[in-house]
C-alpha cells in the first residue's frame, strides 16, 4: 500500500489515562511528608495531569458525536496523527484498545489487542461523518497482525465495498476500479489530515 504514508513509528501508542495516574498520585503523596521542592513538584504534576484530562475528556466528548464505543478519555498520538480511547487489560494481561481516524465523509474505527508478542487488528468499522453514528460497513479478524499498512489496506476495502453496495448491482463491476480509487483517497485523507483540526471541523458543522 505504497501510496499511503503510514507511520514509520514501530511502536504502537497504548492509550493511558490521566486521571488514572492522577489518582495513583494522590494515594501516594496526599498527606505525605513532602519536602518543599516535593511538594511544589506533585503539585505541578497534578495540574498538568488535571489538564491532560480535560483535554482527553473534550476530545472524548467531540469523538461520541461520531462514533460510538469512545465516550470516556480520548488521546490524540500526534506521531501516528490518530485518537485512541482508553484501553482495559484482561486477566491474562492482554490490552484492548480501540483507534479512530476522522475524514469528511467517515470515521474509520478499529479495534486493537496487544498480547505478550504481538498486537492484532480485532476488528474494523465505518462509520458516517455525519453525526448519524451510521454503521456502514463492519469487519472482524481472527489472529490478524496488526500494522497500519494493514489496518490501511483492510479500510480501503471496506470503504470500497460501502460505495459498491450503495450502487445498483449491475453496476458494481465496472465501478469497482473508480471505487477503489475513491476509496485509496479517502483513507489517505484520514492519515494525512490532521486529525485534531478535521474532528473540530466535523463536529463543529454538526447540528446542535
Amino acid at each position: 500500500m505504497s501510496f499511503l504514508p503510514v507511520s514509520t513509528h514501530k511502536h504502537l501508542p497504548v492509550p493511558s489515562s490521566a486521571a488514572g495516574f492522577s489518582s495513583l498520585l494522590a494515594e501516594q503523596f496526599e498527606g505525605a511528608d513532602l519536602s518543599p521542592a516535593e511538594q511544589q513538584a506533585y503539585q505541578r504534576t497534578q495540574k498538568r495531569l488535571s489538564g491532560g484530562a480535560t483535554d482527553q475528556a473534550v476530545l472524548a466528548q467531540r469523538l461520541s458525536r461520531l462514533l460510538p464505543g469512545m465516550t470516556s478519555a480520548v488521546t490524540y498520538h500526534e506521531a501516528h496523527n490518530m485518537f485512541t480511547g482508553t484501553a482495559c487489560t484482561s486477566a491474562a494481561g492482554n490490552t484492548y484498545f480501540s483507534s479512530a481516524r476522522v475524514t469528511t465523509s467517515v470515521v474509520i474505527k478499529a479495534d486493537i489487542g496487544v498480547g505478550y508478542a504481538r498486537v492484532f487488528l480485532n476488528a474494523l468499522y465505518i462509520y458516517a461523518a455525519d453525526g448519524s453514528l451510521q454503521l456502514l460497513a463492519h469487519q472482524d479478524f481472527h489472529c490478524c497482525f496488526y500494522s497500519e499498512q494493514t489496518l490501511a489496506h483492510q479500510a480501503v476495502q471496506l470503504v470500497q465495498r460501502v460505495m459498491l453496495n450503495s450502487l445498483p448491482a449491475p453496476e458494481r463491476t465496472d465501478a469497482e476500479a473508480d471505487a477503489r480509487l475513491l476509496a485509496e483517497r479517502i483513507v489517505r485523507d484520514a492519515y494525512t489530515n490532521d486529525q485534531v483540526q478535521m474532528l473540530h471541523q466535523k463536529t463543529g458543522i454538526l447540528p446542535g
